[in-house]
This record gives structure tokens, C-alpha cells and sequence, in this order.
């Protein structure tokens, strides 16, 4: 467990690393590509629950940075299978609205943001997730709505991030 929680941690610091270098930078492409392979078999050999949904998440993001949305969408779909925690979970479906715009799905992004804000409106909790993904809602409005050739893309809302490791006991 612990070394599958050491390989965790690297790949969450490799990620963080490439996010401040500038794309098309080659160290920032191996940098991600690393941080996959880390968060991959090896580290996902502990099957505890929580650690797998945030390895996978991580190659997720991972991929979404290297431009590859569809293996992005497959492994956030492989983190929705189960019994995945209601935080995990949330971020999955955040993620998934984002990946829409980056790829410029914004229908797709307006479905399931406007379905995930129905969900949070029921509950009544996570404020500032909600206005979080009404902002991303308006990200995927403007384009459907603009005249053709005349959008300029508003810069994106998503904050990458991978969640702290699921368990901080060895901290």
C-alpha cells in the first residue's frame, strides 16, 4: 500500500509540475506522460477503492492535457463505475462538462451541466461548485449562440487539480 501510495504521490507532483510549463513543451509532455504511467497498474494494484478512482482520475486529467479527450472521457467513465464517493464523483462530472468545452462540445457541455445544477440545486449544498458550473454552462452558451465566425472563445473556467490522496495517515 505504501509504495502504491508513494507512486501516487509522484505522479500527482509530475502533473502539477508540466501544468506550469508552457504547452507544446516537451519536458511538460513527458512530464504528463510520465505521471500516466504512474498512475497507472502498478500504483492501481492496491484496489482500494479511493485510490483507484483518483489514479484513474489522474490519468484523466492527464490525458485531457496532452489533448487526448477521448481517453480522457474513458477513464473518467471507468471512475463513475461502482461505488465511487460522492466527492470523486463530483469532480468526475466536473471534469466530463469541461473536457466538453475544450473539445468544443458545448451541447453536450450544457446537458450535463445543466443536469448536474439540477442535482445541486436538490441538495442545496456546494455553493460554489454551482456557480462553478453555471459559469462553465455560460463557457458552452456563448459559442451556440454567437453569430457563425464570429466567437472568440472565452478563456476556461477548469482549475486542474487531482483531489488529496485518499488516505493522509502516513502524513
Amino acid at each position: 500500500f505504501i509504495s502504491s501510495l508513494a507512486r501516487y504521490r509522484a505522479s500527482k507532483s509530475r502533473y502539477y509540475w508540466a501544468l506550469v510549463l508552457e504547452k507544446g513543451d516537451e519536458e511538460r509532455t513527458r512530464l504528463l506522460r510520465e505521471a500516466i504511467l504512474g498512475f497507472s497498474p502498478y500504483t492501481m494494484a492496491y484496489q482500494g477503492p479511493d485510490l483507484l478512482s483518483y489514479c484513474r482520475l489522474g490519468r484523466a486529467l492527464c490525458y485531457r492535457e496532452l489533448g487526448n479527450y477521448a481517453k480522457a472521457m474513458e477513464e473518467l467513465e471507468e471512475v463513475s463505475k461502482g461505488q465511487v464517493p460522492p466527492a470523486i464523483l463530483m469532480q468526475v462530472r466536473t471534469e466530463r462538462i469541461g473536457i466538453h468545452l475544450h473539445s468544443q462540445r458545448y451541447r453536450e457541455a450544457m446537458e450535463e451541466a445543466s443536469q448536474l445544477l439540477t442535482e445541486l440545486e436538490k441538495e442545496g449544498t456546494q455553493a460554489s461548485l454551482a456557480d462553478r458550473i453555471r459559469f462553465m454552462k455560460l463557457e458552452a452558451l456563448f459559442p451556440l449562440f454567437a453569430p457563425e465566425g464570429s466567437v472568440n472563445r472565452p478563456q476556461l473556467s477548469i482549475t486542474p487539480k487531482v483531489e488529496e490522496s485518499p488516505s493522509t495517515e502516513l502524513e
